[in-house]
């Protein structure tokens, strides 16, 4: 991009009394940090279509008028936090499925039980996202309004847009979760799949 794109993103940043942390405007729905200067200590992402709409507000600026079961918007939805956040990753997901023609990337089998594994740990991405509403995975999501909804779909999904999936059989997935746990790295990933080309794994 032209050194005058990030200056007018820059712009539209300001005039929200936001500031701009990146240097590399990439296109509309790339990920970009900023912080609000009313909560400059906290590290927010959007993108550049979602920052024009009128409607997009610090979600710090948010909580306070949206956070809780006084707020008439509450609805008393029954789904947790945590599953609500999965769900929205539904297409991230399929994503990767498709990318290996639904096949087991370790056994390259097609079966009903394929699960996509993150190559880098979800529960951080998560928790991040939560700690930034005081709400926990097993909180039920009709405490927040519809809009603050919203806002973490649209986290949870941008936070997904550098990360691969690996579709693997179940017992797979559970298999490098009992060995790995889920304090992980991409590599431990290059070493499980040795683990299983060695024939060191069981169903």
């Amino acid at each position: 991009m032209h050194r005058h794109d990030i200056e007018l993103v820059k712009k539209k940043f300001e005039e929200k009394d936001y500031t701009l942390l990146d240097d590399i405007y990439i296109n509309s729905t790339s990920p970009l940090k900023y912080r609000c200067n009313k909560h400059s200590d906290e590290i927010q992402i959007t993108n550049f279509n979602n920052l024009k709409s009128n409607s997009h507000t610090c979600f710090f600026c948010k909580r306070k008028n949206f956070n809780g079961s006084s707020n008439p918007s509450w609805k008393g939805g029954t789904v947790t936090f945590d599953e609500f956040l999965r769900r929205c990753i539904r297409d991230w997901r399929d994503k990767y499925l498709e990318e290996n023609d639904g096949k087991c990337f370790l056994t390259n089998e097609r079966h009903e039980n394929i699960e996509v594994h993150h190559v880098i740990p979800y529960n951080p991405i998560r928790d991040s996202i939560l700690e930034k509403f005081n709400v926990s995975k097993n909180d039920r999501i009709g405490i927040v309004s519809d809009e603050i909804r919203q806002e973490m779909k649209e986290m949870i999904v941008l936070s997904h847009l550098e990360v691969r999936g690996i579709p693997l059989r179940k017992w797979l997935h559970v298999k490098f979760h009992q060995i790995f746990g889920n304090n992980f790295t991409e590599e431990s990933f290059d070493v499980f799949r040795k683990m299983y080309q060695d024939e060191e794994l069981r169903d």
